[in-house]
């Protein structure tokens, strides 16, 4: 299925995995929305996009400056799937959170507990209460796909590992709300690690990618029928069966 001139929502769109994401759409003709929090993640985005010869419209970019995590952020973002849409929403990737280095939970300070659940859980709830209307409403084989990560499997990881769990289960329960639904909800569980490319630089480890080529695994999995399934992204080599289509979506 074609994924032109398609309505995608890319959250975390300056971040390693979001800009691969943003740039895997737009070379596929979508529109993309990509809000990111300050100006200057806009401004590292596009210059992604210019470093790894990325060509598309550019109307076709819609960057939006604003915290997703709150509701008025993620309002300002549904005022655009109404005014420039006309309502459309076709697919949401909702990349957002980093990793977050703290001590044990006996000495943890609560504002760095709030922090951390933010940004990495409570934005993604946010979000999708914001914006499932649209897509539960469209016929165009329209997905919603959570990225996560492996912090929830290691009791070592702390805050991360708690709101990667919290994570998960949000997005079981979206699998069974949208069960009897077309929106296809997916978990894309990562293992591998996403760097934005840079020039003259190439992965050294068997575990890095460049966000350029891994950015096409969503782009893959908006064009596929899985539904409520976690897509598993551990390694290269899965990574790379999934964008080539030896793995079916």
């Amino acid at each position: 299925m074609s994924l032109k001139n398609r309505v995608v929502l890319v959250l975390g769109a300056s971040g390693n995995i979001g800009a691969g994401a943003v740039r895997a759409f737009l070379l596929s003709g979508s529109h993309v929305i990509a809000p990111t929090r300050t100006p200057e993640g806009t401004t590292k985005l596009v210059d992604f996009l210019a470093r790894t010869q990325a060509i598309y419209e550019p109307d076709h970019l819609i960057p939006v400056v604003t915290d997703v995590g709150t509701p008025k952020g993620a309002e300002a973002v549904a005022k655009i799937v109404e005014e420039r849409f006309e309502g459309k929403l076709d697919h949401v990737v909702s990349s957002s959170g980093p990793w977050w280095q703290a001590p044990n939970f006996d000495a943890i300070d609560y504002s760095l507990y709030r922090k951390a659940m933010d940004a990495n859980y409570e934005t993604h709830f946010v979000v999708y209460n914001a914006v499932a209307k649209y897509l539960l409403k469209r016929d165009s084989n329209p997905s919603y796909t959570v990225v996560t990560g492996m912090a929830a499997d290691n009791l070592g990881t702390g805050i991360t590992g708690l709101s990667q769990l919290f994570l998960r289960s949000l997005t079981q329960h979206l699998i069974f709300q949208t069960a009897s639904t077309p929106l296809r909800v997916n978990e894309l569980r990562i293992g591998v690690r996403v760097d934005m490319d840079q020039p003259g630089v190439e992965p050294s480890q068997e575990w890095q990618m460049k966000s350029s080529e891994f950015g096409r695994v969503f782009e893959r999995i908006a064009m596929g029928s899985v539904k409520g399934e976690v897509v598993e992204a551990v390694k290269v080599e899965q990574v790379r069966a999934l964008v080539d289509g030896r793995t079916k979506l």
